[in-house]
């Protein structure tokens, strides 16, 4: 019998030199984006191959035909995806800027669909794969590595439909453990899937793309995207901790890109009324608010620092334009900021103003801290864009919300600062003032020129009907809006509807209408003297009144006057200049010529109604700074009463809102 041989087990398989080279990459937790030698190694192997055969080998393990269908219970192909995935990043990187780069990204534009097709798959299969979270944030990873700038293929590979929707999917999804959207993000970075988000803002033709994407959307997954962005902002600031600088800087990155985000789809009506319905820029403005509180609150040195993040979230909403464009007063279209007021009385009202002054004095008491950022200019323009919008009376007491006391102390001689210091207080007293001497009392809005029966309603009887067609007008009852159909609303309401007006999204924008509309009648009134001709104003003189007093209440207008309009410059709210005998042909040609459009028909027959009664109209046109070049034009048409009292002599009947381009150094308000 023949002894028996002893078993050997045989030698491991040796393997191949790229998978060594591969492997020394993604061992204990080695990052394949960094350079080192295992990095230069693994460049000079694939510049000796020259044929880019490693990633056409990897590549093919993120076939469409290896996708697990349903019914297969186990399969092996998606661990072998995610370490392909692993692979072509590591290949990508070794050969940046090498002109086999170039090659290697056209392979992968051909493939693009199967790689997405599998990141599809493998957002979904991360929990059977037990990899928590892991999946979705090493996906995005690799969409950054393929839309990093200047890549070849870019614009390309970020058109691709499979791109937009894995994007969409990554927005919404859920992170299994804690219920909320997954927040991937390290080393004081933004969000990796914001980060994505953010790229494709950069551009008009990405952003084009990406809106395209969510219009064409099935409704269940738009209204998930709209849920998923709307509550990501207090999400994130909940992640940040007042001693953390590294969680405040990545929390205040990520809520930047929402802002960029908010803004940016402001100019498409149709989704932007979604996300105002849903209170996008309130909670963007809760949440700044909680992290420029911290900040502010904070004592770790070096927090101020995030300022410079801060900052750019509230430039992005207010000024979308570059500085540059604004100093050479560059035209840009006005629809993009047509519902800045709307956006911010919601963004301030929890108490940003105040945490802005505080930082703008930190800053410009600590200026060498922050080097050459021009952070200090950047925060005076935001905050005298905040001033010039304070006539609207939700905005002002948004300011006028502080929590931090002391603030006007110090920094006496700083023109910035003082300017700052001065102008918001001011304009926010001056507004509120205007609505405190009225005692409550408001002008309502009404879109019907024939009614003139309308005023003084209380805040809790104040309500309006909005055209269900165009969502243009607005009317205080059914009969008003029957009369108006009649009179020619139903001639502009067809060219309304298809976005050339004014979309009013949201009851607070008839809020804010109204309240400009009360800052009119309160400057009108209080320069009635100076608007009647004094050659024309009739005194009843009253022993018992002083001169200030019968100058106010004893005036009457004329039986014919003058056809002129009153225009009043409230762009600059610390000094409201006005033109007091504006003849209409000359306010027309000035005026009225560059912003004509839709409205023209209703302002002609607002102009031909106060013609038919000169004895008691007066028309005032006020221009409110919406974002500098572009303005908000009110036209009103004021009823005189003589019995009425100091406050109320002039009320508005008629008002008809437009938008337009504004020269405040060549208008003739003066």
């Amino acid at each position: 019998m023949s002894p028996t041989r002893a078993w050997r087990e045989p030698p491991p398989r040796m393997k191949p030199r790229i998978r060594q080279l591969l492997d020394a990459l993604q061992n204990k937790g080695s990052n394949p984006t960094t350079s080192g030698p295992r990095c230069l190694a693994l460049k000079t192997y694939l510049i000796e191959e020259g044929d880019c055969s490693s990633l056409k080998v990897a590549i093919a393990h993120l076939a469409q035909d290896f996708i697990p269908r349903s019914y297969e219970a186990f399969s092996r192909n998606p661990e072998r995806a995610l370490i392909a995935l692993g692979d072509v990043m590591a290949i990508l990187n070794a050969l940046q800027e090498h002109c086999l780069q170039s090659q290697c990204y056209d392979i992968i534009a051909e493939r693009w669909t199967g790689i997405m097709q599998w990141l599809l798959f493998l957002g979904g299969y991360g929990e059977r794969l037990q990899k928590k979270n892991g999946i979705q944030g090493f996906t995005a990873m690799f969409l950054q590595e393929a839309f990093f700038r200047g890549r070849p293929c870019r614009d390309e590979l970020m058109h691709h439909p499979s791109s937009l929707k894995y994007l969409m999917l990554l927005l919404t999804r859920l992170d299994h453990r804690t219920g909320k959207y997954l927040y991937e993000c390290e080393g004081g970075s933004e969000c990796s899937i914001l980060w994505l988000l953010g790229l494709y803002l950069e551009s008009d033709d990405t952003l084009d793309a990406l809106l395209s994407h969510i219009k064409t959307s099935p409704p269940e997954s738009r209204r998930s995207l709209v849920s998923a962005i709307v509550a990501r902002p207090m999400q994130i600031s909940a992640t940040a901790y007042i001693d953390r600088l590294d969680l405040l800087n990545s929390a205040a990155k990520s809520i930047r890109i929402l802002c960029i985000f908010g803004s940016k789809i402001m100019r498409d009506h149709a989704l932007s009324r979604k996300f105002f319905h849903r209170n996008l820029f309130g909670e963007l403005g809760k949440a700044l608010f909680t992290l420029a509180d911290m900040v502010n609150r904070g004592v770790q040195p070096g927090r101020m620092l995030c300022w410079e993040t801060l900052s750019t979230c509230l430039s992005s909403v207010t000024d979308p334009m570059s500085k540059m464009a604004r100093i050479e007063r560059q035209s840009f279209s006005a629809a993009h900021t047509a519902d800045l007021p709307l956006i911010l009385s919601t963004l301030l009202e929890p108490g940003m103003v105040s945490c802005a002054i505080y930082a703008f004095k930190y800053i410009k008491m600590n200026k060498r801290d922050f080097g050459k950022t021009g952070i200090d200019r950047l925060m005076e323009h935001i905050l005298r864009d905040f001033a010039a919008h304070m006539a609207v009376s939700r905005i002002a007491r948004a300011a006028t919300a502080s929590p931090y006391p002391g603030l006007e102390d110090g920094l006496r001689g700083d023109g910035g600062w003082e300017n700052v210091v001065r102008g918001i207080p001011w304009a926010a007293a001056a507004a509120q003032s205007v609505f405190d001497a009225r005692r409550g009392i408001h002008v309502d809005v009404c879109d019907n020129l024939k009614h003139s029966a309308r005023y003084g309603s209380s805040d809790s009887d104040y309500s309006v009907r909005k055209c269900s067609r165009c969502e243009c007008v607005v009317y205080c009852s059914r009969e008003c809006q029957k009369e108006d159909w009649d009179e020619g609303h139903k001639h502009e309401c067809g060219s309304l509807r298809l976005d050339e007006g004014y979309k009013l999204i949201s009851s607070i924008q008839c809020e804010i209408r109204r309240d400009q509309l009360t800052f009119v009648e309160h400057l009108a009134n209080e320069r009635l003297p100076l608007i009647l001709p004094s050659n024309s104003v009739t005194h009843r003189h009253d022993p018992s009144k002083t001169d200030k007093d019968g100058t106010l209440d004893d005036v009457s207008l004329p039986s014919e006057p003058e056809a002129t309009v009153v225009l009043l410059d409230a762009t600059m709210p610390d000094s409201i200049r006005s033109k007091l005998h504006h003849p209409i042909s000359a306010h027309a040609n000035a005026i009225w010529r560059q912003i004509n459009g839709i409205w023209d028909g209703r302002v002609q027959r607002l102009v031909q109604r106060a013609g038919e009664r000169p004895e008691e109209t007066i028309l005032v046109e006020t221009v409110f700074e919406h974002n500098y070049p572009a303005a908000t034009y009110v036209l009103g048409e004021m009823r005189f009463d003589p019995a009425a009292s100091r406050v109320t002599k002039l009320k508005v009947v008629n008002s008809v809102f437009r938008m337009g381009l504004w020269d405040r150094f060549s208008s003739p308000a003066s």
